[in-house]
């Protein structure tokens, strides 16, 4: 039988969607009036996935599972590159009347969304450590080591567009290709502090591969990228999860420990955390994150206070053998 997938999973791997708006949309350049803005986008409902342009006026609603697929819908989808064989999948299981396809359910087809498609970084970025352009690259790579990471280990890069001077891009990688960007500025006062790739980030993580990498040490979870980065961690990309990244952690077969930042939003992670049976720590309380704790009292003791803040250590002492195996592999590096 051909794979289900719902029309939100085919947009999504084969469109690159912009940051999601107050109203719920993924904003993107119409294709169908070629606009120069994006006043085009798509929403995804549990139920409907739609499209509404406010440019040229082009829009359609379709109800996941009804295989209803309108002209109109056809149209856009068409102009946004995704043609009858992009759709197969979901136009057979909903079209060819066999009693084994007809008795799919509505909440069989509604799957997850763990799609992250490869994306392009910034408009003439390259790699700091190129042989060009040292003025540029010198207080990026000054200010990367200043926080502990380093340049080339996490393949940071920088970009001659103006809109991206003094900014720091970082990558995220699944299976070798690129997923998601961050471009950080390195000035204090800049605003805004990050710029983000486009594309949809409902289950991109920072350091993806290293959920499915098996070592008998606990996997770190963090709310910025400097701070998973020195611990070869994985970053949430905020404070909060939907139901994709839910769905890519629980498939994670090491141990993990989410570390919480002392505000409100940080409380709101750790009681998510504990809902679903994960551990919970802090860094030390003079600091407020874990890459000031290590720009301040050095990744070791960082390490140590992670463990002994850790919610369940006293009832597993074996995280304390976890500690020193970390320790030793982080000093390896």
């Amino acid at each position: 039988m051909i794979e289900q997938r719902t029309l939100a999973d085919i947009i999504q791997a084969k469109v690159p969607l912009g940051s999601r708006n107050p109203r719920g949309f993924y904003d993107v350049r119409c294709a169908v009036c070629h606009d120069h803005k994006d006043r085009g986008g798509f929403k995804f409902d549990d139920d409907f996935t739609g499209f509404s342009c406010y440019n040229c006026g082009a829009k359609f609603k379709y109800e996941e599972g009804s295989g209803k697929l309108s002209k109109n819908a056809r149209d856009v989808l068409a102009a946004f590159g995704i043609t009858k064989d992009d759709l197969t999948g979901i136009r057979s299981a909903l079209f060819v009347p066999t009693k084994e396809e007809i008795s799919i359910s509505l909440a069989e087809l509604k799957k997850v969304k763990l799609v992250t498609p490869e994306v392009p970084l910034p408009e003439k970025a390259l790699p700091l450590g190129s042989p060009t352009h040292d003025e540029l690259q010198a207080p990026i790579i000054e200010y990367l080591l200043s926080r502990r990471i380093d340049p080339l280990t996490v393949q940071a890069h920088f970009s001659l567009d103006k809109r991206y001077l003094r900014r720091a891009i970082i990558p995220f990688y699944r299976d070798g290709k690129v997923i998601y960007w961050q471009a950080r500025a390195i000035d204090d006062d800049a605003k805004p502090r990050y710029l983000n790739s486009p594309a949809a980030r409902d289950a991109v993580l920072y350091g993806y591969d290293e959920l499915y990498r098996w070592e008998p040490t606990p996997l770190f979870v963090t709310e910025g990228i400097f701070d998973a980065i020195p611990l070869r961690g994985i970053c949430l990309l905020g404070s909060s999860f939907n139901e994709a990244k839910l769905e890519v952690l629980k498939r994670c077969r090491r141990r993990l420990i989410f570390v919480v930042d002392r505000d409100r939003t940080g409380e709101g992670l750790g009681k998510a955390a504990l809902e679903n049976g994960w551990d919970l720590t802090f860094v030390d309380q003079r600091v407020p994150d874990v890459n000031r704790s290590i720009v301040r009292f050095g990744l070791p003791f960082t390490i140590y206070t992670l463990f002994k803040n850790c919610t369940k250590v006293a009832e597993r002492p074996e995280l304390a053998l976890n500690l020193q195996l970390l320790q030793a592999r982080l000093r390896g590096r």
